[in-house]
């Protein structure tokens, strides 16, 4: 998905640039419509990855056997909890220690001075964390609208000039209509919406401008580092039993220290990591290498093959209530 977004931002700069006239023929009104397209298209892939990014964050709080189920089948309301967990300044940094997948401290064989150390380092990350995920939620609820729209309705006016009133090339306008005010920045309104847009009573402005490319590209990036370390410190948490550990990547055939956030001070970056090599000689590192094989046979569902070499979908699924196995073999292999 986050490569999807990274794209579309080459197709953007495509189209405005005009390579793309030898290969697709389009009016200049078509070509700045599909351009602000592809731009609400990249918000909403960006807003599926901190939905995605939330969840993790709301799941790992909790019994890891739940994973699975929460990121398949996840509920807003899931998103909610984090949003407002992230603001409430009391549980914010404690639980955060825990979504972060740093270790207790007091299973760490190391005297009261490394351990101030660590805990220097660590309450630095936690900190930089804390004010990535803050500034994360909120581009998300500054875009709820735009997102909304783009998945129910489409009310959208995309590529309307500025016309001066606002210092952006051009603005995407997204029409909703609701009891409640929408969340991030809004101003009421003191009339309604001018014919024929009356009957709604939300007007969402999305500036396109060079100023909101780098907020999604630095959000982007955020987003990528954060699901890196919560899976990667999750996993080191697991395959070290929860002791005796500190966060970790690997670098060739090496280890490395995993910290979000910086710059450290120098002094206190060096003796961190004559700690982590310390620890790291007490670790194991996980290694996950998962080989999928896929063998579906013929002669036992020959309507699948039919299906599949017409165009069309078909829908693997294994009965609970079965006795006899399913008709195709499936072999996933943890190495």
């Amino acid at each position: 998905m986050i490569r999807v977004i990274e794209l579309e931002s080459i197709l953007i700069s495509e189209l405005q640039s005009g390579t793309w006239q030898e290969k697709y023929a389009m009016s200049d009104a078509q070509r700045w419509e599909t351009i602000h397209m592809a731009y609400v298209d990249a918000i909403s892939k960006l807003m599926m990855c901190i939905e995605g990014l939330f969840v993790l964050m709301y799941s790992v709080r909790l019994a890891y056997r739940s994973i699975p189920r929460h990121m398949t089948r996840y509920q807003m309301s899931q998103v909610g909890a984090i949003q407002k967990l992230i603001r409430d300044e009391q549980k914010a940094r404690a639980t955060l220690w825990r979504i972060l997948g740093f270790p207790n401290l007091k299973y760490l064989r190391l005297d009261r001075s490394y351990r101030k150390n660590v805990r220097q380092v660590l309450n630095q990350s936690l900190e930089a964390g804390l004010k990535a995920v803050r500034k994360i939620g909120d581009f998300y609820l500054d875009h709820l609208v735009v997102y909304s729209k783009f998945k129910h309705g489409l009310s959208l006016l995309l590529g309307r000039p500025s016309e001066g009133q606002a210092p952006v090339e051009s603005l995407v306008y997204a029409f909703d209509r609701s009891d409640d005010a929408p969340p991030g920045c809004t101003i009421e309104m003191a009339e309604k919406l001018a014919p024929p847009f009356e009957w709604f009573n939300t007007l969402q402005m999305v500036p396109y401008s060079q100023a909101t490319f780098q907020l999604m590209s630095g959000i982007l990036h955020d987003v990528k580092e954060l699901v890196f370390a919560i899976t990667n410190n999750h996993l080191t948490w697991a395959e070290n039993c929860g002791q005796d550990y500190l966060p970790a990547k690997r670098e060739g055939d090496k280890a490395g220290p995993l910290v979000y956030g910086g710059p450290f001070q120098e002094d206190i970056k060096q003796a961190y990591e004559q700690i982590f090599l310390r620890v790291v000689e007490n670790m194991t590192l996980p290694i996950r290498t998962v080989n999928f094989r896929f063998d579906l046979k013929r002669e036992k569902v020959p309507e699948a093959f039919d299906r599949l070499t017409g165009g069309r979908t078909i829908a693997l699924w294994v009965n609970p209530l079965r006795k006899t196995g399913p008709h195709f073999e499936r072999v996933p292999t943890i190495e």
